[in-house]
């Protein structure tokens, strides 16, 4: 009787030591294969970020170079393998144009890359995605100044009546618009300026902004500047043409002047910004003998210089005692 009920003990212990035992072995087994699961998408990480390296290097080069309009097809994309069966695919795209706030919304998306919608930045989004063993990683690198960008307007006159008058710019003639921050400082990203391209100018297209002397009248270096390629304007087209500037404050309550000039254009081939005659004294018909009258903008005036911009002269005309002054189109913007 004793020796039976030993005998069931011990298959019951026996029985409750197997099912612990094979209990750790599976619970061993899979904490082995997550362990190798987590070993190889560390691999792969590393290889989808080898894979970012390797776009940063070459369109870093690309810049350093000024070759970035004529980018490999390697770009999109750019594959690579390792010794140990690691492998990356990584591409580089470029912001959509759509996007005011876009780099590329005033020159074309660089050859041989696409524009994505997706891509929030105001350059390159670069993805790249890491294979190991089965594993995949990915990983995107946004190479620009935010994500998001939402376009802001600060400073502008952009009213338009019709007929307008226009300024020429043109090889030593420059032109500027002085202008007014608000109580509020903020950065300058890029201006609209509303132009008319004539016959067909070529060259830079240089826009800066500038302090202001006691006077009001332009003066100093630049304090950021910007330019587009001329060539690519369309003949005959007036509109609003952006130009991005590398970036500064305005200090609020501060007048400063938008400078405009294109160095390598000579006549006949011109480019017009649109001004309008907008402030009226001692009885002169609205408008002169120029468009009709505007509203006028109060923050500033339109200046022109005949001599690379070392003097300035405020752009009006005098008919006897009467006398109109002009103020050109212009709009500040600010990515946010």
């Amino acid at each position: 009787m004793n020796k039976g009920l030993t005998l069931y003990l011990a298959v019951i212990i026996m029985s409750i030591l197997l099912a612990l035992v094979l209990g750790l072995i599976a619970i061993s087994v899979t904490q082995l294969k997550t362990i190798r699961g987590v070993e190889n998408s560390v691999v792969a990480f590393y290889a989808a970020d080898a894979g970012v390296e390797k776009v940063l290097k070459e369109l870093y080069s690309a810049i350093k170079n000024e070759t970035e309009a004529k980018l490999q097809p390697s770009y999109h994309p750019t594959t690579g393998d390792f010794n140990i069966d690691a492998s990356y695919d990584a591409e580089l795209v470029c912001c959509s144009s759509s996007n005011m706030c876009c780099l590329f919304s005033v020159e074309a998306c660089p050859t041989k890359l696409i524009e994505d919608s997706n891509c929030l930045v105001d350059r390159y989004c670069i993805r790249s995605a890491g294979t190991f063993n089965g594993i995949k990683r990915a990983l995107e690198v946004n190479y620009g100044r935010g994500i998001s960008l939402t376009p802001v307007e600060y400073e502008f006159y952009q009213e338009g009546p019709s007929p307008m008058c226009l300024r020429p710019v043109v090889s030593n003639l420059w032109a500027a618009q002085t202008f007014t921050v608000g109580s509020v400082g903020h950065s300058a990203d890029y201006i609209n300026l509303y132009l008319k391209p004539q016959n067909n100018p070529s060259g830079p297209l240089i826009v800066s902004i500038r302090n202001v002397d006691g006077s009001g009248v332009p003066t100093g270096p630049d304090l950021c500047r910007g330019s587009r390629d001329l060539n690519n304007l369309p003949s005959g087209v007036d509109g609003w043409y952006s130009v991005r500037l590398s970036q500064c404050s305005l200090s609020a309550n501060t007048q400063y002047a938008i400078v405009v000039r294109a160095p390598a254009t000579t006549h006949p081939n011109f480019i017009y910004w649109w001004k309008v005659n907008s402030k009226i004294q001692g009885g002169l018909p609205c408008g002169g003998s120029c468009g009709t009258c505007g509203n006028g903008y109060s923050g500033g005036a339109l200046y022109y210089s005949y001599n690379f911009g070392d003097t300035w002269v405020i752009d009006r005309e005098s008919t006897g005692m009467a006398e109109a002054q002009y103020d050109a189109l212009f709009q500040i913007w600010l990515c946010l």
